[in-house]
């Protein structure tokens, strides 16, 4: 019976002191690993082993992560949604950047108060052709800074789409790094080894995966992950589904995923599996968000601030005309025909005068309720000493025969004389855009994608700046008398009341429609710019904020305490010194139980 209660002694303290090496083992394990981000402390879970219903001793029993996985998912979540919010808010930065703010010389709103600056010193000197060019360069100046602001837009957009191809390849090397983690799993607990490491790595993996795009997680029992899209499109099932994406050459603001023109996220290069609009979260979350939705609203807002500038800049500037008359007029409106019908009301007065002398020469009056077609128009407007026809484009031109006499035109009606087309009604030289300001491209009048980056002031007058018009022509002189002088400034009045007047603003982008000035809309573009920049950097702040919390929350439970650590360290050590201690006591009683026996 002695022997049999010392020997159950000795494996009572053998055990013992081997329970304490390992988790003195594994302690030092959890000091190594105190920074490690992403560790989770160690624990070694042990039970009583028993000897015929008696105890004899200690046997390890599992080695489990102290860790809440509730937490991790919560955490992997705000990751998600951190990082998306993050990417965006730098697009943002750029673009407050480069818009200004209003009142600031170098912001766009500036270009514009500029421009109506500098009409309005011609408006005092309108004969100077100093003054004139002052004008056209600062209509330049703005134009450029529309275009420079939609070149921005387009550029992020160029640069999000190139990104998102970067974050793709880094999602496909983090799927096949989650999928080799998966088999380690599976056989390292088929063989009853511990896989506690392999799910830090696993749970590390998967926030840098969060980081990229957000997912939905499926937990298996052993510890392995399936992984889907938003959407339910599979990612990692048994088998790795990668992400399929190509850069989109030749990016520009008529070049849309949402048209079709630009590539989406495939999964397994399934046009089927398109999961491009399920991604909301991540980086990725942040540039498709950029590319398809915020830079575009963006262009939208600039080309309808653009669309308004040119009409109604082109709307005064056809009314007028310069002193030095020109003697060839020329539309910029496409596709027209002679057998167009005019659907018109009022009356035009179309004149041949001097071009040294201002003095009228002759002159016809159309009225636009009874003319009926172009080819009408046409007709009588070639009564006079002029040749007026349709080029190749369909686009009205007229010339005076005699190179001395000049071209002018002005409604004689009280109010006045307009054309209709569609929804709009349009001045005579307007409609035809015989007198435009501005050009647009192909874009005559309304609002076209990308038009911003199109604004420029017309060719002929950038050649020739005494074509600016800064008078109108006196509809009731008699022939031979004065109907134009060199210091009339009617039209560069009206220009500059034009900046202040309120007009028709379409919804656009994020911004609801508006009857506003054009100077406010500008500030309204700008202002609201700036608000969704701070939203997103405030938003950016308070969520980080709630995620450090988070985030100490977790490693609170699952992080190492080193006091407390060097502390279970001593316990143990102190653990296996008597367990020691006990087994030489018992080794020392049973050589003597020996000796007596002998």
């Amino acid at each position: 019976m002695a022997y049999g209660n010392l020997s159950t002694t000795i494996n009572a303290a053998v055990s013992g002191r081997t329970l304490a090496q390992n988790n003195a083992a594994i302690i030092a394990q959890n000091l190594s690993n105190a920074e490690t981000e992403g560790y989770s402390r160690q624990e070694l879970k042990f039970s009583t082993q028993m000897l015929g219903g008696i105890g004899c001793g200690v046997v390890p029993k599992d080695l489990i992560r102290i860790t809440d996985m509730f937490k991790i998912e919560q955490m992997r979540s705000k990751t998600s949604d951190l990082s998306q919010l993050a990417t965006l808010n730098t697009f943002y930065t750029n673009l407050n950047q480069n818009l200004g703010q209003p009142g600031e010389n170098n912001s766009l709103s500036a270009s514009l108060n500029n421009l109506k600056k500098m009409i309005e010193s011609l408006s005092r000197r309108p004969e100077v052709d100093g003054e004139r060019t002052a004008v056209i360069r600062a209509a330049q100046n703005l134009a450029q800074d529309l275009g420079r602001m939609s070149n921005i837009a387009q550029d992020a957009r160029k640069m999000a789409d190139a990104q998102i191809y970067e974050c793709v390849q880094d999602v496909n090397n983090l799927l096949t790094n989650l999928s080799s983690i998966n088999k380690e799993i599976q056989y390292s607990a088929s063989q009853g080894q511990s896989v506690v490491g392999l799910l830090d790595q696993r749970d590390s993996k998967l926030k840098e995966l969060s980081e990229l795009m957000d997912i939905r997680v499926q937990y298996a029992s052993d510890g392995q992950v399936n992984l889907f899209s938003n959407g339910g499109g599979t990612l990692l099932q048994t088998e790795v589904h990668q992400l399929d994406f190509s850069q989109t050459s030749g990016i520009n603001a008529t070049v849309t995923y949402a048209s079709g023109t630009m590539n989406g996220i495939l999964i397994d290069g399934d046009p089927a599996k398109d999961i491009t609009t399920f991604i909301s979260g991540g980086k990725l979350g942040g540039y498709i968000m950029a590319r398809d939705a915020d830079m575009p609203a963006f262009q939208d807002s600039l080309d309808e601030m653009t669309a308004v500038l040119r009409d109604q800049m082109n709307a005064v500037h056809n009314r007028g005309t310069a002193a030095g008359v020109p003697q060839t007029l020329s539309g910029t409106r496409t596709g027209l025909t002679v057998a167009d019908n005019v659907v018109g009301l009022g009356t035009v007065k179309v004149a041949l005068v001097d071009r040294a002398t201002g003095n009228l020469v002759e002159q016809t009056t159309i009225d636009l309720s009874t003319i009926g077609t172009i080819g009408g128009i046409i007709n009588q407007m070639n009564t006079l000493g002029m040749v007026a026809n349709l080029d190749a484009n369909g686009v009205m031109q007229v010339q005076a025969n005699n190179p001395a006499y000049g071209v002018a035109i002005a409604s004689s009606s009280p109010n006045e004389a307009t054309i209709t087309s569609g929804a709009a009604n349009y001045g005579f030289s307007h409609y035809f855009g015989l007198n435009d300001f501005y050009v647009t491209g192909n874009t005559v009048t309304g609002k076209a994608t990308g038009i911003a980056s199109q604004l420029a002031v017309r060719q002929e007058l950038v050649d020739d700046v005494s074509r600016l018009a800064h008078t109108v022509l006196d509809v009731t002189g008699a022939i031979g008398s004065r109907v134009l002088t060199a210091g009339g400034n009617s039209t560069l009045v009206s220009m500059t009341q034009m900046f202040g007047q309120e007009a028709n603003f379409a919804a656009s982008g994020k911004i609801s429609g508006l009857i506003t000035s054009l100077s406010d809309y500008c500030n309204t573009v700008i202002q609201y710019t700036a608000a969704e920049g701070r939203y997103l950097n405030q938003t950016l702040e308070n969520e980080s904020a709630i995620y450090d919390l988070g985030i100490k929350s977790l490693e609170s439970i699952r992080g190492v305490n080193i006091q407390e650590e060097i502390m279970s360290l001593m316990q143990w050590q102190r653990q296996m010194k008597v367990c020691t201690q006990l087994m030489l006591t018992a080794e020392d009683m049973m050589q003597e139980l020996m000796r007596i026996k002998r």
